[in-house]
Order: structure tokens, then C-alpha cells, then sequence
């Protein structure tokens, strides 16, 4: 499993409502990724160890996106 916390830069404080709509534009994309932690702010990434090379490149290119995307519509995420 590995988690990728978001984090609203300008403040540092978790970035829960940005978390959920990261999770809603990769689903349109096809990947399903979880939201955990404490804030709800973890995006969670559970792939099956037999993942080949380029469904990852897949996973992270989505998340890429997605994250960029929500960063430019909702505020600055890192």
C-alpha cells in the first residue's frame, strides 16, 4: 500500500475536500485509489504485486492529472 498525503501549501493544513475530488477524477479516468488517514487527506494506492510496468505508468500518470486538475480549480495542493 502506499499513501500520498495532500497538503494545502499556502497553509499546511490537510487537504481533505481536495483528497475527494482527486479520488472522483481518477475514477472518470478508470484507477480507484481509497482516502484514509486521520483528515481523510491520504490518497491510498493499493496495487497487486503482480502490477506490470505499464498499468503503473498508468496509475501515476491519472494521478498526475488529477492532481494538477484540482490544484488549478481549487487552490494550491501540494
Amino acid at each position: 500500500m502506499i499513501g500520498v498525503e495532500l497538503v494545502r501549501y499556502s497553509r499546511k493544513t490537510p487537504a481533505s475536500e481536495e483528497a475527494k475530488q482527486v479520488k472522483l477524477l481518477a475514477r472518470k479516468i478508470v484507477v480507484l485509489v481509497g482516502i484514509e488517514g486521520i483528515y481523510g487527506s491520504v490518497i491510498r494506492i493499493q496495487p497487486p504485486l503482480t502490477i506490470s510496468r505499464d498499468h503503473l505508468d498508468i496509475v501515476v500518470e491519472t494521478l498526475e492529472k488529477a492532481i494538477a486538475r484540482v490544484e488549478r480549480d481549487l487552490g494550491a495542493v501540494r
